[in-house]
């Protein structure tokens, strides 16, 4: 009989910061309305970035994962261009994890949200992650979905990212 087949590591992240309200107060429906996001990473989004490279490379309980999980893969979620009504337009997950990656000399591994379904099959079922970490960063709305769909009851699954 064959061993069974190790797990992999998954680590979800949600992106960083996106650009806030004025002054930190609660929006008016008005500036809810009127509100354009232009799906960058803001000004402390950026930095939150870069210090992910410093806290992966420092959390004990990170190295101590990585020496026996060794990293694997970044996955992103990507911008939907494809057809009228493509949605998934943020560029902030791929914003998050691109200087960690630089660091690691990873290339990133993009999905869009509508190619959620493939990715987590690809985490659960495929070969080249068995044993590893694979590092997730995704839109905090899709990311209970995608945890759900990683085999994680529903009952652990925090309501907000």
């Amino acid at each position: 009989m064959a061993a069974p087949k190790q797990r992999n590591t998954v680590i979800l992240l949600r992106h960083a910061e996106k650009h806030e309200w004025n002054a930190g107060l609660a929006p008016s429906k008005l500036q809810i309305a009127s509100y354009e996001d232009n799906k960058l990473l803001s000004v402390k989004g950026r930095e939150r970035a870069h210090a992910l490279v410093a806290y992966f490379d420092t959390r004990n309980e990170i190295i101590e994962l990585l020496d026996v999980h060794p990293l694997s893969a970044i996955v992103c979620q990507d911008v939907d261009t494809e057809g009228m009504e493509a949605w998934g337009k943020s560029e902030r997950p791929r914003e998050t994890m691109k200087p960690f990656a630089k660091h690691k000399n990873i290339d990133l591994t993009l999905y869009t949200k509508k190619q959620a379904a493939e990715l987590t099959t690809r985490i659960l079922t495929s070969d080249e992650w068995v044993g590893k970490t694979v590092i997730v960063c995704w839109a905090h709305q899709e990311i209970p979905e995608l945890t759900k769909r990683l085999g994680v009851p529903e009952s652990v699954i925090p309501v907000k990212w």
